[in-house]
């Protein structure tokens, strides 16, 4: 990994947010991204090395010290987080510049230039040591922050990372009404695949979602640690206000987004909080013939293997056509990751399955009527497109 690669992963899901927070402009939020690169070096350090004027030193993200480190870590104990955590950083950096730094966002939206920008938010809101201004170097980490959205699915649409759906249950149940999935001891172990995955990146993802499964399969989303393991799904993608508490808002999308972002995708993939979004991306690109990294297949285009991800309509609604999805990009759907292959039937796991409250679960997937479908009595669901991966 390159040493920037965090920064570049992180820093457009950070704009994005900070321009929906207080309506700046990309040059404006990249000029924040910029005093932060800087301070903590892309993210990788968290704790101030030999502090200029001694004690603690900074901490986290904007290298908060004194009071400010104090208070820092008062917000993060109040929300059971570590100093660590995105989340933390994140809520905190937007706590202050709603309350006691606001005037560095008023300073901020007054400037037109990404320079400009860098240097009055140093100014108001880092205020560091005159030696230790570095200008040039915020600059150049703000220009990163600015390349890496430039390439980020977020720069698509604004609102890609988007309104979460809300309202609507994603649940597939069987026909006794309990989870299809989730409970190993009701259908057995999941049986050794006669397909491999095709890549490390392939088994990388699959051992991903079964080791998600393994761990929390048992809770619901409502409970600790999945609560705050949801949360975490969230605030990859700019979301740390929600959590498994936000029982209205499905995460089935952001479950599948940090699976792939764990696996190793970097910035390869249309990373969302909607299933259509990134869905409608790989069939494109698989229509225009790109050379890209995820391309979507009609489901009788290919042998379908650990590792693939199969996109659906959500459990009950209408099928969805993969035509009609090819210009389509904002609709109801659902996804979940292969991790197995036993003859006719396919093994998936998926976030946000089951009735309310929904859970992390698997399904079992195969042919009826010459459709790939959940074989789940009840659960209507027909796959429309299955999204391979090209990584190595």
């Amino acid at each position: 990994m390159a040493k920037d690669e965090v920064f570049r992963l992180k820093a457009p899901w950070i704009i994005v947010g900070l321009r929906k927070e207080f309506g700046l402009t990309l040059e404006q939020a990249a000029a924040v991204l910029g005093n932060i690169g800087h301070e903590c070096a892309g993210f990788t350090l968290m704790q101030e090395v030999n502090p200029v004027n001694g004690g603690e030193g900074g901490y986290g993200w904007c290298q908060w010290t004194g009071d400010r480190r104090t208070k820092f870590q008062a917000f993060a104990v109040a929300r059971s987080l570590s100093m660590d955590d995105d989340a933390a950083n994140y809520g905190y950096l937007i706590s202050e510049l709603r309350n006691s730094e606001k005037g560095a966002i008023n300073a901020l939206r007054s400037t037109e230039t990404l320079e400009d920008g860098v240097r009055e938010f140093e100014r108001h809101f880092e205020r560091a040591d005159p030696r230790y201004k570095a200008y040039s170097k915020r600059e150049a980490w703000a220009k990163k922050a600015l390349e890496a959205f430039s390439f980020h699915p977020f720069s698509l649409v604004d609102v890609i990372l988007g309104t979460p759906e809300k309202g609507e249950d994603e649940a597939e149940v069987d026909d006794d009404g309990a989870i299809d999935g989730g409970a190993e001891d009701r259908r057995g172990p999941l049986p050794t695949a006669d397909g491999s995955p095709t890549s490390s990146f392939a088994k990388a993802l699959v051992d991903r979602a079964l080791a998600e499964l393994a761990s929390y399969n048992t809770l619901l989303e409502r409970q600790s640690p999945l609560r705050e393991r949801i949360g975490e799904y969230w605030t990859f993608l700019g979301r740390p206000d929600l959590d498994g508490s936000d029982h209205d808002v499905p995460w089935s999308a952001a479950f599948i987004s940090y699976m792939v972002h764990l696996a190793g995708a970097g910035t390869a993939f249309p990373y969302s909080a909607q299933h259509s979004t990134y869905l409608y991306r790989t069939i494109n690109d698989r229509l225009l013939k790109k050379k890209v990294s995820f391309l979507g297949y009609r489901p009788n285009e290919i042998e379908i293997r650990p590792g693939d991800i199969l996109g659906m309509n959500r459990s009950g609604a209408a099928e969805i056509d993969y035509d009609w999805a090819a210009h389509h990009n904002d609709y109801k759907s659902h996804s979940d990751i292969v991790v197995a292959v036993d003859g006719a039937e396919i093994h998936a796991v998926g976030g946000n399955v089951g009735k309310r409250p929904g859970q992390i679960g698997r399904k079992r997937f195969g042919l009826k009527n010459g459709k790939l479908v959940n074989l789940a009595p009840r659960a209507q669901q027909t796959v429309f497109v299955v999204t391979r991966s090209y990584l190595s």
